[in-house]
């Protein structure tokens, strides 16, 4: 007779989890669980960007976006182990720590103020992206993604050399 509640409650909390991620909390140990996967997973994304082929005749724009794209995910996997670190009582809590801790409790993303599924999601396609640039290829050969590059001045300015071939996908005005 005691399971009836346990799933009545696990079955609700999967449904508020499916209807909005910020209705439901996480306890401390799945959020330990959580930001040491996110961890890893960013992890991952760092290396398939690091494996990305550049030479001297990549284009700037993709250069840059790399640089920026590394960064952006460093501070992010530096940010959840150092929160994993709080979590374990291997280091002291900051503001920042803490909103990290509490976003990820959620199932939020910090950097983004959106669901860490879909904040993951973005960053995977964004990364095979970059990653899969062909620098040999003729920069006609393939469409562009403006949404993928943070910067769209350098596109703006730039524009000439890709020609009718750039594509607006995403969230482009």
């Amino acid at each position: 007779m005691h399971a009836l509640p346990w799933t009545q409650e696990r079955w609700i909390g999967s449904v508020l989890q499916s209807f909005s991620p910020t209705l439901t909390y996480r306890s401390d140990g799945e959020t330990y669980r959580v930001l040491g996967a996110l961890s890893m997973k960013i992890s991952e994304f760092l290396q398939l960007l690091a494996s990305a082929l550049l030479t001297l005749d990549s284009p700037f724009w993709l250069r840059l976006e790399l640089n920026r794209a590394i960064r952006a995910l460093q501070d992010a996997r530096r940010e959840c182990i150092a929160c994993h670190a709080a979590l374990a009582g291997d280091a002291s809590w900051t503001s920042q720590l803490y909103a990290v801790y509490k976003s990820a409790q959620l199932g939020m993303a910090y950097w983004a103020n959106r669901p860490l599924a879909s904040w993951l999601n973005t960053w995977s396609e964004h990364t095979n992206f970059l990653a899969d640039w062909d620098p040999k290829s003729p920069l006609d050969s393939k469409p562009f993604r403006l949404a993928s590059v943070n910067v769209t001045w350098i596109v703006q300015t730039n524009g000439h050399k890709w020609g009718s071939r750039i594509q607006c996908e995403g969230r482009c005005q």
